[in-house]
């Protein structure tokens, strides 16, 4: 039977948890899978532009490492998370090869292996598990693979994100985050990483603006995003919770309050004209569900 498999966008460290954070995005990719259409494994990409195809990559990677060969499928996506942008359009089109290969496969895997092997392809799981499971994740690395916990969230939220037209590639927004933190920094995020934790799942939303600061990776990265301060301090103001970098941009979040959410959403448009920066901003709700794999009849979901 033909299947679907639909994953969300997500953003990651949130401001302190670097590599261990992040929380699922209405924004999303489908994979629609025919099996034994006379074709071997194959996504047609439409509106996905993102190198090699991570679809048909996870799927085959998921296949050799359960030592089978994938059946005949066509297989066709599609996306409307923005790519090299810091939302997780690689994360989400991983977790869909691996799910639609694990439903090709007969199911093999659970979940937790699938994220595991994930994890080895994109080398963080932060992304990944929000994809996967949805809502806030937290995914610890341990020597034995990943502990992964969902954060309640407590209280109504809704997420702004300023999209620049201009791409971010990762590894350049790696390059400059050093490899060690002094006392007094890492002590700071320890900390941020806890109190947001807590305000999530407590509810208690006027800690997110402290929770959500950090001295890892944003002030680092600040040099190649000039305009990522004056845009998060113009969304605090405006009344956001909090705000951050996602990912590894270019992209910034603020959590807000639904009901303020046009309004914090015009105030960072309005920073980002006074910074010069070409961009977009939109409004886009918690996706809690997380990937799906639904079934098809008559080429309908």
């Amino acid at each position: 039977m033909s299947f679907s498999v639909v994953v969300p966008a997500s953003s990651a460290n949130l401001g302190p948890g670097f590599d261990t954070m992040a929380i699922a995005l209405s924004r999303y990719m489908t994979v629609n899978v025919t099996p034994g259409a006379g074709e071997s494994a194959n996504a047609q990409q439409d509106e996905l532009v993102d190198g090699r195809d991570m679809v048909t990559y996870a799927m085959q990677y998921l296949a050799d490492s359960v030592g089978k060969s994938l059946p005949e499928a066509c297989v066709r996506s599609r996306s409307d998370i923005p790519v090299t942008r810091g939302m997780g359009s690689s994360a989400a089109a991983i977790i869909a090869g691996m799910l639609a290969g694990n439903r090709l496969l007969g199911e093999p895997l659970g979940e937790v292996e699938l994220l595991g092997l994930a994890a080895h392809i994109e080398g963080h799981a932060d992304n990944l598990a929000a994809a996967l499971f949805g809502g806030a994740v937290l995914a610890v690395p341990t020597n034995s693979g990943h502990v992964t916990v969902q954060i309640p969230i407590n209280m109504e939220l809704s997420a702004v994100v300023l999209v620049p037209h201009r791409v971010g590639f990762t590894t350049d927004a790696r390059a400059v985050v050093p490899d060690r933190l002094d006392r007094a920094d890492a002590v700071f995020n320890s900390s941020r990483c806890a109190l947001l934790v807590h305000a999530l799942s407590s509810g208690d939303a006027a800690l997110l603006g402290e929770a959500m600061k950090d001295r890892w990776h944003q002030p680092y990265r600040a040099a190649l995003y000039s305009y990522m301060d004056a845009i998060m301090d113009a969304a605090r103001t405006a009344g956001a919770y909090g705000a951050s970098l996602s990912g590894s941009g270019p992209t910034l979040l603020a959590l807000v309050d639904p009901r303020c959410s046009a309004t914090v959403a015009a105030a960072m448009q309005r920073a980002a004209i006074e910074e010069e920066l070409d961009c977009s901003t939109e409004v886009l709700s918690i996706d809690t569900a997380g990937a799906q794999v639904i079934s098809r009849r008559g080429g309908s979901v």
